[in-house]
């Protein structure tokens, strides 16, 4: 017997998720306690634990879920306090991340709100 807590992700669920017979949505669905990092984790997005949002290429924006953690990370941004950057997984989607920065910036220009999506 094993010590470890067991994944929080069902390894069928992650084999369909590869094959595309799963979306990341519906991975998200079904499994309502696991964190973002941890779904982000089980499916092998890199830097899991700086993951704030994922969604599919087709999607015209992010979850709703995540619209209130973006904001809140966008005010971080204009205030100099972290990075944001868009990467891309498997081809299918588009990870948000955020990095913390190691010294503060001096404040931005509002970038995010001066364009209406803040």
């Amino acid at each position: 017997m094993s010590n470890f807590p067991p994944p929080p992700v069902a390894p069928i669920h992650v084999e369909r998720f590869h094959a595309e017979q799963v979306t990341f949505a519906e991975l998200r669905d079904a499994y309502p306690k696991c964190s973002l990092s941890e779904l982000a984790l089980a499916v092998g997005i890199p830097m899991p634990e700086q993951v704030i949002s994922v969604r599919h290429v087709d999607e015209e924006s992010w979850p709703y879920e995540d619209h209130y953690r973006i904001f809140q990370t966008r005010i971080a941004y204009d205030e100099g306090v972290v990075e944001m950057a868009t990467g891309r997984f498997a081809k299918r989607y588009f990870v948000l991340y955020v990095f913390p920065r190691k010294k503060r910036a001096l404040p931005r220009r509002y970038f995010f709100e001066s364009r209406g999506v803040g």
